[in-house]
């Protein structure tokens, strides 16, 4: 049997190609946007020119990280239905695990990456004076805040480490719904168009989609509305307020992860095929 661990790697580094590429797009149109933009001069005078290309950088960031997120999901239903990745002799609970989990952490790769080429972007604007003044006040006054022995009580107050805890991981589990109910409708829609005539396959299979998508939208309005009157947060104060809000989104973005996920398993393992 292969390991987890084994397949994690593999995978990883067979979806490494799209990272890359994404992150050569948002430079080299970062770069052209800037050198555009200064040659006409259109938006960017004075300091302002010195940073500009670290503001477009940071301005196309979220635009590079929705396509991440539409074409890794197109890739994980690829591996889904990739003979060379199912004759691999492993669990189907851990070929999905190692699936979605493997282009989740390559997102946040894609998060590292893009904040390194911001750090590179700023560069320019150390060569200005007044930036070069304002980065100096800032770190002086951080610094003096540091040797008081106030800034890190400062910093815990205004963003508490659990909080902050808990709301990475309740990016993490919202991460990994969304690309388990995609992959559900997905799985599912296949599965049901295996039981219909093999003719005019690809409008079947649209309308199948449709239809999950639909029934989907209106479960998750009715089940939003009912988590939101069970919220405990609704008759609790200040900080404790905060923390069961964040704990109890937490909790069930895990219950509907762990549903959506048995569901594409048990899929996996009974009926889907792989091409």
């Amino acid at each position: 049997m292969t390991s987890f661990k084994n397949l994690f790697a593999r995978m990883s580094k067979a979806k490494m190609r799209n990272i890359y590429l994404l992150v050569l797009i948002q430079l080299v149109s970062s770069l052209l946007i800037t050198i555009w933009s200064l040659i006409t001069s259109s938006g960017f005078r004075g300091d302002a020119g010195l940073l500009s290309w670290f503001i477009i950088v940071m301005t196309l960031m979220p635009f590079i990280d929705i396509a991440y997120v539409f074409i890794s999901t197109w890739q994980n239903e690829k591996e889904f239905d990739s003979q060379t990745w199912r004759l691999i002799p492993i669990s189907s609970t851990k070929f999905y695990i190692a699936n979605i989990s493997s282009a989740i952490v390559n997102g946040l790769y894609l998060v590292v990456l893009q904040l390194a080429m911001g750090i590179v972007a700023f560069l320019p604007a150390v060569f200005d004076h007044n930036i070069r003044f304002n980065v100096w006040q800032i770190s002086n006054a951080v610094g003096k805040e540091v040797s008081g022995g106030n800034y890190w009580a400062k910093f815990f107050e205004a963003f508490p480490i659990g909080i902050l805890l808990s709301e990475f991981i309740a990016f993490l589990l919202f991460a990994f719904l969304i690309y388990s109910i995609v992959a559900t409708i997905d799985l599912s829609s296949k599965t049901i168009l295996d039981f219909l005539p093999e003719r005019h396959s690809k409008i079947f299979r649209a309308i199948i989609i449709i239809v999950l998508v639909f029934v989907l939208l209106i479960a998750s309005g009715n089940v939003m509305n009912m988590l939101y009157q069970m919220d405990p947060a609704h008759v609790m104060t200040g900080e404790i307020r905060s923390y069961s809000s964040v704990w109890f989104t937490n909790f069930y973005l895990l219950i509907f992860s762990l549903i959506f996920s048995g569901i594409n398993i048990w899929l996996l393992a009974k009926y889907h095929e792989s091409k």
